[in-house]
């Protein structure tokens, strides 16, 4: 659908290494691993990885802290969660589609508000973040012609707050 639009798709370094890691791992069968290899792949996604900075460290660490506020989760189970989160702010990206439940839930945007905020000050660009985080169920159901109903999406966000990560 995203490549039928035009609409730029990117990937990042993390997820990209986290599929390869589960399947040499083998917590992943190859027929998934070569699936989701397939699934970004059609979408036409491109690395978004730029060169990692100080500020980019530095808005991860924010997001863990604020990631283990909002949700209660231990850090280095949501060290993943904050690297594809900040590379998504860092690089201006619009939409994050994942299917962890913390780009699902409500709180997750306090933890976006917080990493904002603090940032704001060292980097101007980041005084105005605006992110979208949805699943795939809430992203099929809130597009429509290039354009999100951003009704929809709020309306289909969860409250959800884990005390670990599944």
């Amino acid at each position: 659908m995203l490549r039928k639009d035009g609409i730029s798709c990117y990937i990042s370094k993390t997820v990209r290494t986290e599929i390869e890691g589960l399947y040499y791992f083998g917590r992943i069968t190859e027929e998934q691993y070569n699936r989701a290899i397939r699934r970004y792949k059609r979408a036409g996604a491109e690395d978004i990885e730029k060169r990692r900075n100080y500020l980019q460290e530095s808005m991860t660490n924010e997001c863990t802290t604020s990631m283990n506020e909002q949700h209660g989760i231990e850090t280095k189970d949501v060290r993943n969660d904050c690297n594809i989160l900040t590379s998504g702010l860092i690089n201006d990206i619009d939409v994050i589609l994942s299917e962890v439940f913390h780009f699902t839930s409500m709180n997750t945007d306090n933890v976006v508000n917080k990493v904002c905020e603090t940032t704001c000050e060292r980097y101007e660009r980041m005084c105005e973040c605006d992110i979208l985080m949805m699943n795939r169920t809430t992203f099929l159901a809130a597009y429509s012609d290039r354009k999100i109903d951003v009704g929809i999406m709020e309306s289909m966000k969860k409250d959800i707050r884990k005390d670990t990560k599944k």
